[in-house]
């Protein structure tokens, strides 16, 4: 009888055991990811800046204009195809120094590319003109 109740309860473990084996999730195989290839990032979006200051120079050989405010003086590549107004349009060697403008610009790099150009004035110019005394006699 010994024997019979052994033999039971051995039956009734692998029972069990094989039980819980067939409960089991199914063990996850390693998947072996392919390696897509990455999009090139589209360049960032440059956004349009504005400077506001004297003209203290114009380049026209190099294509640059120099603006100061306050004590912060910028140099900026002009475009080709930049507007440069007044009333008018205006070519950048037109530009006179000392001119109030506006720049609106993109940041490329460490260059500064200026789009357009609007004179919000001109400087004042004196004319010297030559006071006539009459002559003495």
């Amino acid at each position: 009888m010994k024997k019979l109740i052994t033999l039971a309860l051995v039956l009734g473990f692998l029972v069990s055991l094989t039980g819980m084996a067939l409960c089991q999730a199914p063990a996850a195989q390693p998947q072996t990811k392919i390696a897509k290839p990455v999009a090139a990032k589209p360049a960032p979006v440059k956004i349009l800046s504005t400077f506001t200051g004297l003209v203290t120079a114009v380049d026209v050989v190099g294509n640059t204009i120099t603006v100061k405010k306050a004590k912060t003086e910028e140099t900026f590549t002009v475009e080709p195809t930049a507007t440069i107004k007044l009333k008018k349009d205006y070519k950048l060697g037109d530009v006179p120094k000392d001119s109030k403008v506006v720049v609106k610009y993109k940041v490329d790099g460490d260059k500064k590319i200026a789009s357009s150009i609007l004179i919000i004035s001109l400087p004042k110019v004196v004319k010297a003109v030559a006071a006539k005394t009459p002559a003495a006699k």
